[in-house]
């Protein structure tokens, strides 16, 4: 149910910001507003910023997280550094993060 939630709140977005927008913006600054917003939703944005917080999980403390760490782990989630290990998961992060920045 999480999981619809989530991707109910994300296809809201874009229904608010057309419908909010509607006869006040452009179409064609419209039209460029939902891609960036796409973007940031995709592959190097959340995505990547999952990735992030999944090696977050495995190498830092408690107390540098906010948030209670190893809870991954301990909840045998299947996350990026225990699927493809720690290294290749910061490679991806790295490699996500610098396409983002292209």
């Amino acid at each position: 149910m999480a999981v619809l939630a989530g991707d109910a709140l994300l296809a809201l977005a874009f229904e608010h910001m057309t419908f909010v927008s509607s006869g006040l913006v452009a179409p064609e600054r419209m039209i460029r507003a939902v891609i960036e917003l796409a973007k940031a939703i995709g592959t190097k944005g959340l995505v990547a910023g999952q990735v992030v917080d999944d090696i977050l999980d495995v190498t830092e403390s408690t107390e540098e997280l906010g948030k209670t760490a190893g809870k991954d782990v301990m909840a045998r989630k299947l996350t990026y550094p225990r699927l493809i290990g720690l290294e290749r998961s910061r490679e991806v992060a790295e490699k996500l993060s610098r396409e983002a920045a292209e």
